[in-house]
């Protein structure tokens, strides 16, 4: 049996770290955008060095999944910032990635993941967490309405030059 440990990802996690944000958030959306406009995005947001700066950044919480041989398999990112208006909360904080690498699927490293993070989340005194999910992605929706967040609204969330629709789910802490 496999053994996982999550912490926070240090510097030379970066270029795995990066790779899997690229595959995994092209998996996600390669049905709903032009080729082109997911490879601009995909370089843009996932190059190595914005990951090394988002890592550093304290208004930034990262937690990645490492398997025995040290590969990165699964990673979680939050970010504090201003909820949109239809989340009533004053010192929540957004749940702006969650991914977990194709291969580690249904191992239950996901549940642990989000169950740390949102543990992390509560000991740093917020009191609970956002998040967007594309209006199409049904099994992420429900995967988080099982963990008690709910919809509270929509927003569009550009991708390059194209705006996608997308919930705002949200999870109280109390």
């Amino acid at each position: 049996m496999e053994e996982y440990r999550i912490q926070p990802p240090r510097l030379g996690h970066i270029p795995q770290l990066a790779q899997l944000c690229r595959e995994t958030f092209a998996e996600a959306y390669k049905v709903t955008l032009p080729p082109d406009e997911l490879q601009v995005y995909l370089d843009d947001t996932f190059a190595e060095t914005r990951l090394a700066e988002e890592i550093s950044n304290s208004s930034m919480l990262y937690r990645i999944v490492l398997d025995e041989d040290e590969r990165v398999g699964a990673y979680i990112k939050f970010q504090l910032g201003q909820a949109p208006d239809c989340v009533a909360m004053k010192n929540g904080v957004e749940l702006q990635r969650f991914y977990v690498a194709l291969g580690m699927v249904g191992r239950g490293l996901g549940g642990r993941l989000l169950a740390q993070g949102e543990q992390l989340v509560f000991e740093r005194g917020h009191d609970g967490i956002w998040l967007k999910v594309w209006d199409g992605n049904r099994q992420a929706q429900r995967m988080y309405a099982k963990r008690g967040y709910d919809v509270r609204g929509e927003v569009m969330y550009p991708v390059g030059r194209i705006e996608r629709r997308v919930l705002v789910m949200a999870r109280g802490f109390g």
